[in-house]
């Protein structure tokens, strides 16, 4: 993730792979928590898989998913974490997604 072409690919190809993951089992009516578990089986990168397990983690402790995505900003970029807190706000996160 740290090259300098590769990563940004490698970066952007785990952040389609994690919204399109996501809208697609919240529209299908799977819960938060496990839709985010899911979508970390669903890629090879371990560092993605990780975060996705802290993210599952933190939303069944209580905390939003977005304070989740901010926290880690190395992985997630500010505007994913933005937009997961509007879909969020207006109930439309599987739309967002």
């Amino acid at each position: 993730l740290r090259l300098p072409l590769t990563g940004s690919i490698a970066r952007n190809y785990n952040l389609v792979n994690f919204c399109r993951t996501m809208g697609l089992l919240l529209h299908s009516g799977v819960a938060l928590s496990e839709a985010i578990t899911i979508t970390g089986h669903t890629t090879r990168n371990v560092m993605y898989a990780q975060a996705y397990d802290r993210v599952a983690l933190a939303v069944t402790k209580g905390e939003p998913p977005s304070r989740a995505l901010t926290r880690m900003s190395t992985l997630f970029p500010p505007m994913l974490a933005n937009m997961v807190h509007i879909g969020e706000t207006t109930g439309n996160l599987s739309d967002t997604f």
